[in-house]
């Protein structure tokens, strides 16, 4: 399998179902990969717009059920990254 870096806006998409079909086929088929920088954006996304119990905790468990790995760019050769 395909190891896939998504930036944040592209994970924002993908979890609200809003991703364009031609970028979901390739999100579909890979690993999903985040880096450290995307999850705490993410989480800060979460905090400034001051989501609630379930809205984080479903976005843990999504990050639980989904992430292959934070990604190191420079221990990876030929990592894709898909920006939205």
């Amino acid at each position: 399998m395909n190891s896939l870096v998504l930036d944040t806006d592209t994970v924002s998409r993908y979890r609200k179902g809003r991703l364009p079909a031609s970028q979901l086929r390739h999100v579909e088929g890979s690993a999903i990969c985040l880096s450290f920088p995307t999850v705490g954006e993410l989480h800060r996304w979460a905090i400034v717009h001051r989501w609630g119990a379930a809205s984080l905790g479903g976005f843990e468990l999504w990050l639980t059920q989904n992430l292959r790995h934070f990604t190191d760019f420079a221990e990876h050769d030929g990592l894709r990254l898909l920006v939205a």
